[in-house]
């Protein structure tokens, strides 16, 4: 397996100091854990969300920035690991960084969003169904971020996935794709569900799990829900505080460095 000075922990980010300290530095910890001795920093790929923290007086770098300073300390064999969820636009800025910056170093490995392989979805779902167990007649409803990028098609795979496995009270809706709670909504109706619980398929449980999916507007989708009839409860944690999730990551990174190798 390649030697590494320097891990970068890359992902969305989130103006949240809840889900930074809850959600995502467990990852974190999890990635720098499989590389003892190498100094480990974070970068984010949302625009957004670094501006916001810059005027917070809160600074993160992108991807680009990040290896450029770890160039800057001196390291020479590098591994950058995406948390994003699926390999779409966010992870294709890692990728782009990655290229644009592999000349600084050695060897540069990046290595794979949390849903890459038939594995990876078998894994997280049965991570999911392990953490929040549902009562009989309810369902559990994931929001997924989606995308218009080709890799929302992630979504339709999970759920592919949770039927395979007999997760028959699983379902995957998102916010900005495809599958969308719409389709949820006409699930939980054919199932003869009479309550639904609600968790957040975000690495990072933000402003999407706290207003879109949780929040008292009219049109979250706990009150959407509720409309229907449904007995509603809301699980605002973001996938990195599972255990699972953490060791997939870890597994990723670690997969990366061998197969930086040719191993």
């Amino acid at each position: 397996m390649m030697q590494i000075d320097a891990v970068i922990v890359a992902g969305f980010g989130t103006t949240h100091a809840d889900a930074r300290r809850l959600d995502l530095a467990p990852v974190r910890q999890a990635v720098a854990g499989a590389f003892p001795g190498a100094a480990c920093a974070e970068a984010y790929t949302s625009g957004m969300v670094r501006a916001a923290l810059a005027r917070r007086g809160q600074p993160v770098p992108d991807v680009a920035a990040a290896l450029r300073q770890a160039a800057c300390a001196g390291a020479r064999r590098v591994l950058v690991q995406p948390t994003h969820v699926i390999p779409g636009e966010e992870y294709e800025k890692v990728l782009a960084a990655a290229q644009q910056c592999g000349g600084l170093f050695e060897s540069l490995a990046v290595g794979r969003p949390l849903l890459w392989a038939e594995e990876d979805y078998r894994a997280l779902a049965l991570a999911v169904a392990g953490a929040y167990p549902v009562a009989e007649g309810e369902a559990l409803v994931l929001m997924g971020h989606g995308s218009a990028h080709a890799a929302n098609s992630a979504y339709q795979r999970l759920n592919r996935v949770l039927g395979e496995l007999g997760l028959r009270q699983l379902t995957v809706a998102t916010v900005e794709g495809t599958p969308r709670l719409e389709d949820a909504l006409e699930w939980l109706r054919r199932g003869g569900f009479g309550a639904a619980a609600l968790a957040p398929l975000l690495l990072a449980a933000g402003d999407h799990a706290k207003n879109d999916m949780a929040g008292p507007a009219a049109e979250s989708w706990q009150s959407r829900l509720t409309r229907q009839g449904l007995k509603t409860r809301a699980l605002v944690r973001g996938l990195g505080r599972l255990p699972a999730v953490q060791q997939l990551y870890k597994a990723h990174a670690l997969e990366a460095c061998g197969r930086e190798k040719g191993a």
